[in-house]
């Protein structure tokens, strides 16, 4: 029988993280070529990871919904969720469901947008 102990499990979602890290990194440079461009990888490697940290604290465990919310935040500027009236009170409803959010979130951020 294998015996997975807590430390070791905790190393292994570690490690998941970085990777999906990396791989948000990477599909910004697509979708936000210049904006990535202009942060340098040191910089974009270091805003995803305060991202995902933020999307974590609202709730946002999905991997698709961490990549939207990444994708708010280049939309709308990293600072977004504190620094728009709309924006924090949606993400700190706790009424909401992350999947409610996420997609109220994206549909704002369009909105406010265009």
């Amino acid at each position: 029988m294998l015996i997975i102990r807590d430390a070791q499990r905790a190393r292994f979602e570690h490690e998941a993280l970085d990777s999906y890290k990396e791989h948000l990194a990477t599909s910004l440079k697509k979708h936000w070529p210049r904006h990535c461009s202009s942060l340098g990888d040191a910089e974009l490697r270091f805003t995803v990871d305060k991202l995902i940290n933020r999307a974590l604290s609202y709730g946002f465990t999905a991997r698709r919904d961490l990549f939207r919310y990444l994708n708010v935040a280049f939309l709308l500027g990293a600072g977004f969720d504190t620094a728009e009236d709309w924006a924090r009170a949606l993400l700190n409803d706790a009424k909401l469901s992350p999947a409610d959010k996420i997609e109220r979130l994206v549909a704002r951020a369009r909105a406010e947008r265009r």
